[in-house]
């Protein structure tokens, strides 16, 4: 994934964590029993964290707009949150670019000092390889 700073201005950071990190500190079942819920522009779902169906698997979280749906997965909740005290923080600057395999890195947003809503506007762009993308039908819940 690239990600590109087009906006003016903002303090917030990018956290990035290893993958490897993360499985290391936390139970793979826990993680795999998790249930999510996922607010978005179209309304709330329950979603999982992993995608195991892929030959690489994939983890998402994002404590802005998923939040525990059940015990297991607010166990790896404070492990995340443990966690990313020892992320690596990426500061941006108006133009920067940066690259990040996001098979193998959590990535997240920092927390801000100010309202940033109007000044932070990152572009995101995938890069696929040759594997078949996999695509899930969109599940709306209330």
């Amino acid at each position: 994934m690239i990600l590109h700073d087009a906006g003016t201005t903002h303090d917030r950071p990018t956290l990035l964590l290893p993958l490897k990190a993360f499985v290391a500190q936390c139970d793979i079942e826990d993680i795999v029993d998790s249930v999510w819920k996922a607010f978005g522009p179209f309304g709330s779902f329950l979603c999982s964290a992993v995608n195991l169906s892929t030959k690489n698997p994939m983890v998402r979280y994002d404590p802005l707009c998923m939040c525990a749906a059940n015990e297991t997965a607010k166990r790896v909740s404070d492990v995340l949150n443990e966690m990313s005290w020892n992320s690596i923080s990426v500061n941006w600057r108006p133009g920067m670019t940066l690259v990040i395999d996001n098979w193998k890195t959590l990535h997240g947003r920092g927390a801000a000092n100010i309202d940033d809503s109007h000044t932070r506007f990152l572009q995101r762009l995938l890069v696929f390889d040759k594997n078949e993308l996999p695509l899930f039908p969109d599940v709306l819940a209330t």
